[in-house]
C-alpha cells in the first residue's frame, strides 16, 4: 500500500504543478538517471508519501542525486507529505544538499508556487466524502 500512496501523491503532485506552473519541465536524465520527479524553474522536485527505506543503496542516490542536480544547478527539493520519515535517509538527503519540506511546509511551498490550497481541497474532498476507492 505504502508504494500505491506514494504513486498516488507523486502524480497529484506533478499533474498540480504541470496544469498551474508555466516553468514545469517534465523528468530529466543526466546520464541514465532521472534524479527528480520535475521540475519547475531551477527547482528539482521529487515528491514522496514519505521515506521509510534504510536501503543502503538508496541512501546514497538521495545523496548523489542531490550533489548531482546541484552541480547542474537545480535546488534540489523534497517534498514529503508525512513527517514520520527515517533520520538516517534524511541525514543522507541532508548530505546531498536537498531542501526537506514536510506536512505543513509541503502544502505551503505547493500553495505558493501553483496558486492552489491542496490541503483545504484534500480536507473538502474528506468531509464531503466525494471521494471513491475502487477495488
Amino acid at each position: 500500500m505504502g508504494r500505491e500512496l506514494g504513486k498516488c501523491w507523486e502524480t497529484l503532485l506533478r499533474d498540480l504543478f504541470e496544469a498551474t506552473c508555466e516553468d514545469f519541465e517534465a523528468p530529466k536524465k543526466f546520464g541514465k538517471d532521472e534524479p527528480a520527479d520535475f521540475f519547475i524553474g531551477k527547482d528539482a522536485i521529487d515528491a514522496k508519501y514519505r521515506v521509510g527505506s534504510g536501503d543502503s543503496g538508496t541512501l546514497k542516490k538521495f545523496e548523489s542525486y542531490g550533489k548531482l542536480l546541484k552541480k547542474k544547478g537545480f535546488r534540489p527539493v523534497f517534498l514529503f507529505l508525512r513527517t514520520d520519515n527515517l533520520p538516517s535517509a534524511i541525514s543522507k538527503m541532508n548530505a546531498g544538499g536537498w531542501l526537506i519540506l514536510t506536512n505543513d511546509d509541503t502544502f505551503d511551498y505547493i500553495k505558493i508556487n501553483t496558486g492552489f490550497d491542496l490541503k483545504d481541497w484534500l480536507h473538502k474532498l474528506a468531509k464531503k466524502d466525494t471521494y471513491k476507492i475502487i477495488r
